[in-house]
């Protein structure tokens, strides 16, 4: 786990991603998701832009290889400096990329194929626990 918050809201700026603790995860279900266990980080959520499905406090696993948008999904992202986890699409009519939260009271960004430039991709989600 690392100590590192993305944001499900207004962006977060984080420094370096020390390490402060460990999850168990078996090896074959790491495998069954096409895995390495060396590529696997366990990040924390802040903010509500992703709520009712990813709520503030959430733990997220990112598979850090997948630096791509190679598929619509769940990815931590960073844009402009901050970090976030969000939805990612592509946007065929502008061939650039959307930006999209869970939580509709948060709009949708479209970046330019040029703006989708800037965009660095830390990981895809493929797991998120919290709270009841």
């Amino acid at each position: 786990m690392l100590d590192v918050r993305v944001s499900g809201g207004s962006g977060a700026i984080n420094g370096g991603a020390e390490t402060v603790g460990r999850f168990a995860f078996a090896k074959s279900w790491l495998n069954q998701k096409g895995i390495r266990p060396t590529d696997a980080r366990i990040v924390r959520v802040r903010g509500r832009s992703m709520s009712d499905r990813i709520n503030d406090g959430d733990i997220l696993l990112v598979d850090v290889s997948c630096n791509q948008l190679t598929r619509e999904g769940v990815y931590v992202i960073e844009l402009n400096g901050e970090d976030y986890v969000k939805i990612l699409q592509r946007d065929f009519v502008t061939g650039g990329v959307r930006i999209v939260s869970y939580n509709p009271e948060f709009p949708p960004q479209v970046l330019s194929p040029q703006q989708a430039n800037e965009l660095r991709i830390t990981g895809r989600v493929v797991w998120h626990a919290g709270e009841l």
